[in-house]
């Protein structure tokens, strides 16, 4: 029993490659067992049976397989190339092994958990296939490690489990319940409701809805605005402090003024921050000026601009400190007073509080100048005290002035005086120290070191003591060898008395 399906290049996936030419046209035997020696026709009929293996295996290895495998002495041996491949690809080498598990531990999740479950199973194969050896239980907790924050909750039910923490594959089966779970909740639909009244929501959720999202669609209402650089006939005034956008929203669930026009916002700074859905993102911070239907203005504090949002939205929470008064009347227009003194007119429209005669201020764009100055910048300052040569070569117009900072860095201190007897020759004066014992002994077993310090040269000598009571004998050692060398006897003895 054989198959005939294709088979793909030989790459480095060995192991699901080396299944599916086993079993192709019933060629096994010829890539599995060494030649042996025929005569007659049973020997053509092998012949030609090991033609047809090499020529199989020749046509589906990729041009690095063929270069890596392929050699003149073998070029007709089904069963000598196939052992090459398994010296290649499969061998158990320690070379191959960290090759597969350095494969392994550097694979990232990146998102499809799906995508992630079938790498991994093919990952496990070619771990069994070299022999690496790794503990499933291991094997399992480095493949819970790799997935992200938001599958924690699933990971600590799957550790929790002893049986399933032991086995890599019943690991993966049950990430796999996972993914068809999720599938089998996209695939069930929302009950239908009346046409009415998912029109209405349509509606109201789309008041929010940026226009690249909803498609382009003319609105009659707006009127005609000049473009391209071009005056349309049609316009018959101009204002500064109008912008095409749809009537703003008071939101009582808002926790910040949220503005799509970046014209009408006042000085902005870049802040990051979360929102309550757990996303992260990138908001402009600042403050814009309200202009209600008789001039009177409002000066918004704590207000996002969101580009992306169709109309601006003001936070009631935020825009009053002490009253708050809506008055609805027929035809459902609103009437809202504002701590007393600051009135604004609109109405109900799609479920949304809407004000039609309101608009942000724009702010006047500053302007760059150049301001000329009689005085002549200190060229040296500025770029940093640079030597006066450089300056020269700038051809800067910077007149000689004495730098104090310069100075000061250029300064050096006086030697300090030293509390011993100066001396004039080598061991006129010794300095010994003893330091330890340590908590933790050397590898030859020291705990204690003893440092002989010439005065003079500077010289330093160190020994490694496992007692205390060593202290002397070194030193009589060190004194030795010294006069013996220097051909000076040690005069002075200088030490703290410590160790």
């Amino acid at each position: 029993m054989y198959t005939v399906a294709p088979i793909a290049r030989l790459t480095r996936a060995h192991a699901l490659w080396a299944c599916r030419y086993q079993g192709h046209k019933g060629l096994l035997k010829y890539i599995l067992e060494p030649p042996v020696a025929l005569a007659g026709a049973a020997h053509d009929a092998v012949a030609k049976k090991n033609a047809e293996t090499v020529d199989i295996l020749m046509k589906f290895m990729s041009k690095t397989a063929f270069e890596s495998v392929i050699t003149p002495n073998d070029k007709d041996n089904p069963h000598a190339i196939w052992n090459q491949i398994i010296s290649c690809y499969a061998s158990t080498s320690s070379n191959n092994k960290g090759r597969v598990w350095l494969k392994f531990m550097r694979y990232e999740y990146r998102g499809n958990l799906s995508e992630f479950i079938n790498n991994m199973h093919k990952m496990l194969i070619e771990i069994a296939l070299v022999k690496l050896g790794v503990p499933d239980n291991i094997l399992c907790f480095s493949i819970l490690s790799k997935l992200s924050e938001d599958l924690w909750n699933v990971v600590d039910n799957i550790i929790m489990n002893e049986v399933i923490i032991k086995s890599p594959n019943a690991t993966l089966t049950k990430l796999q319940e996972l993914v068809h779970l999720e599938e089998s909740r996209k695939k069930k639909t929302q009950p239908a409701t009346s046409t009415a009244k998912a029109k209405e929501q349509s509606d109201a959720a789309a008041a929010l809805m940026h226009e690249s999202k909803r498609g382009k669609r003319c609105n009659k209402k707006d009127r005609p605005i000049c473009k391209n650089g071009k005056h349309n006939p049609l316009i018959t005034t101009h204002s500064v402090n109008s912008f095409k956008s749809k009537p703003i929203v008071l939101d009582t669930g808002a926790t910040h003024h949220l503005i799509n026009n970046p014209n009408v916002f006042q000085p902005t700074s870049n802040t990051s921050m979360k929102i309550a859905t757990g996303g992260h993102s990138n908001f402009l911070s600042a403050t814009a000026t309200l202009t209600n239907h008789v001039g009177q203005k409002i000066v918004l504090n704590n207000v996002l601009l969101v580009l992306t949002l169709n109309r601006s939205l003001i936070s009631i929470p935020c825009l009053f400190e002490k009253q708050f008064l809506i008055k609805k009347f027929k035809n459902d227009e609103v009437e809202i007073e504002v701590d007393g003194g600051y009135q604004l007119l609109g109405s109900v429209k799609n479920n949304l509080l809407e004000l039609h005669s309101s608009h942000f201020d724009e702010m006047n764009l500053d302007s760059a100048c150049y301001q000329s100055s009689p005085e002549s910048p200190n060229w040296h300052v500025r770029l940093g005290h640079p030597n006066p040569k450089y300056l020269k070569h700038l051809k800067l117009e910077d007149q000689a002035i004495e730098c104090p900072i310069c100075k000061e860095c250029k300064s050096k201190a006086l030697p300090f005086s030293s509390k011993f007897k100066a001396v004039t020759e080598v061991l006129k004066a010794v300095h010994m120290d003893l330091v330890g014992p340590f908590p933790v002994q050397s590898t030859a077993g020291s705990l204690y070191f003893l440092t002989l310090i010439d005065q003079h040269s500077g010289f330093k000598n160190v020994k490694f003591l496992r007692q205390k009571s060593e202290t002397f004998n070194q030193f009589v050692e060190f004194k030795n060898q010294a006069e013996k060398q220097t051909k000076k006897l040690l005069c002075i003895l200088v030490s703290d008395g410590g160790g």
